[in-house]
């Protein structure tokens, strides 16, 4: 599984991930049912620190290249207002994770 199809299945702001309920969970919870970006990736490459770590740097890399911002902050660009799930699932899905 890729992070993308996490985010495709839901979707969410201000937490790593919900539950049913809304309450924000681990992003590993069995519970949960949604994730932002960076509980998406938690959840898909958490296991590993080093596959975690190569996911992390693909998606800071595309989003580099969009912003032309030097180190550009995941959870703040999924947090952003207006932000929408399909853009979190293009970016992540340029970034191959």
């Amino acid at each position: 599984m890729k992070a993308w199809q996490l985010i495709e299945k839901g979707w969410t702001q201000g937490a790593s991930a919900r539950d049913s309920y809304g309450i924000g969970v681990y992003s590993g919870d069995p519970d949960a049912i949604c994730w932002c970006a960076i509980g998406a990736l938690a959840a898909v490459y958490g296991d590993s620190q080093d596959e975690y770590d190569q996911a992390f740097r693909r998606v800071v890399g595309v989003l580099t290249d969009r912003l032309g911002c030097v180190y550009p902050v995941i959870m703040q660009w999924n947090d952003a207002p207006g932000r929408t799930q399909a853009e979190v699932v293009a970016l992540l899905k340029e970034a191959d994770v």
